[in-house]
C-alpha cells in the first residue's frame, strides 16, 4: 500500500513504536531504556508528518513491558516519547499520543498485544470507524491484535511505505 492510498482511505493510522517509529532496541534486554539510546527512524517521522498534513490522525500503540519489570519509570518513558514528538514537530508534525501497555506477559491483561484492548481504546478515543483505521506494525503480535478487531494491518517489515 502506498502513502497516497493511506491518505485517501483512512482517517486514523496507528503505529507501533519500537521497530517502526524508532529502530528496534539494541539493548541486551530488547528495550529502549532512556532517551539517549533512542534511534529514531527519520523516514517514519516524515511519513507521520505527511499523513498529519493531509488530515490523517495518528496515534501510537506500544507494549512496554520494561515498565512492568521496573527497568524504567514513567518519567523516563515520557522523556523517550517526548524525544519522538520533538523530532516530529521539527519536521512540521504534531505531537503524538502514546498508548502504552506496561504489563508483563504473565499479567494476561487485555491491552498487551496480541490482544486488542489498546487498539480498541485508541479507536474509541479518536471516534473513528474500525474500517477507516489502519495499524502499521512490525511483529506477529501487532498483526494479531489488528486482525482480532478487524483493523487493516500493514506489515512494516514487508511494505515499502518509506
Amino acid at each position: 500500500m502506498i502513502v497516497s492510498e493511506i491518505i485517501s482511505n483512512f482517517e486514523l493510522v496507528i503505529f507501533d513504536r519500537d521497530g517502526v517509529i524508532n529502530y528496534a532496541p539494541i539493548h541486551p534486554a530488547r528495550y529502549v531504556l532512556n532517551a539517549k539510546d533512542l534511534m529514531i527512524n527519520s523516514k517514519t517521522i516524515q511519513l507521520i508528518s505527511r499523513l498529519q498534513s493531509n488530515s490523517v490522525r495518528v496515534a501510537v500503540a506500544t507494549n512496554q513491558q520494561c515498565l512492568g519489570k521496573g527497568l524504567i519509570n514513567d518519567f523516563e518513558m515520557n522523556l523517550i516519547n517526548d524525544k519522538i514528538n520533538l523530532n516530529l514537530t521539527k519536521v512540521g508534525g504534531e505531537p503524538l499520543r502514546f498508548y502504552i501497555c506496561p504489563h508483563l506477559v504473565s499479567d494476561n491483561c487485555s491491552c498487551r498485544k496480541p490482544k486488542s484492548g489498546l487498539l480498541k481504546k485508541i479507536v474509541e478515543d479518536y471516534k473513528v470507524s474500525i474500517n477507516r483505521t489502519v495499524f502499521i506494525g512490525d511483529s506477529d503480535s501487532d498483526e494479531q491484535a489488528s486482525r482480532k478487531i478487524g483493523i487493516k494491518f500493514i506489515d512494516f517489515r514487508l511494505n515499502k511505505l518509506l
